[in-house]
């Protein structure tokens, strides 16, 4: 795929293979993402903010942690800036979003993205892809939602949407409550939700990345 990319950050990107599915998890690098962005709609909507972590042996490594605003080309609707705290003045001092994918890229490669209901990254990132380098690119992902969804068909529960917010997920699990609504501290609430859910489940046995990836 990346020979069809130019020359640049996806490109770059491209070139590093994806991680083998049959790896296991211990051994995997997750980057924890998360996007604050004006609505949830894809293709109208745009990212105001961008918050990510590493997790390296299955620990979150906070010193490589970073958070930054994306400058959209519309005003912000002013129910989002109620919502993010995040107004058109302060917005107006955000990276472009060619300076921001690119960030995300370099950060990500060799990598196994890590989200919460990830089709909002992917989807705002393969979108980006597409405006900025016009190709889209389909992301192996880790979705701690997914995850749980899965767990709970398998056990004849029927999932609710609800009760999967990262919140109610997080104190399922014993984990503290942090601030919503921050694309940093929303990557960091994921990234340990994710290794909470790995603990429960690995037990004695190897993980493998296959069993936790959405899109291999």
């Amino acid at each position: 795929m990346h020979k069809k990319a130019p020359v640049g950050p996806l490109a770059d990107y491209l070139s590093i293979p994806f991680v083998c599915p049959d790896e296991s998890v211990g051994q995997v690098e997750f980057l924890a993402l998360d996007f604050e962005a004006t609505g949830l709609d894809i293709d109208r909507d745009e990212i105001l903010s961008v918050g990510y972590t590493v997790v390296r042996n299955m620990k979150v490594l906070l010193a490589e942690s970073a958070h930054f605003l994306v400058r959209p080309i519309q005003d912000i609707p002013e129910q989002t800036a109620v919502l993010h705290g995040i107004l058109d003045d302060r917005s107006a001092q955000g990276v472009d979003l060619a300076e921001a994918v690119e960030r995300i890229l370099a950060v990500l490669k060799g990598r196994v993205l890590l989200a919460h209901h990830g089709a909002i990254e992917t989807g705002f990132l393969n979108k980006a892809c597409k405006q900025l380098y016009g190709c889209g690119v389909v992301f192996p992902l880790v979705d701690t939602f997914a995850i749980e969804y899965r767990s709970l068909q398998r056990r004849g529960v029927t999932p609710s949407n609800t009760g999967l917010r990262l919140a109610n997920l997080r104190n399922k699990y014993g984990l503290p409550r942090y601030p919503v609504h921050n694309a940093l501290s929303d990557a960091l609430a994921t990234a340990e939700l994710f290794l909470a859910q790995v603990a429960q489940r690995r037990g004695q046995e190897v993980m493998l990345l296959k069993d936790v990836l959405v899109r291999k």
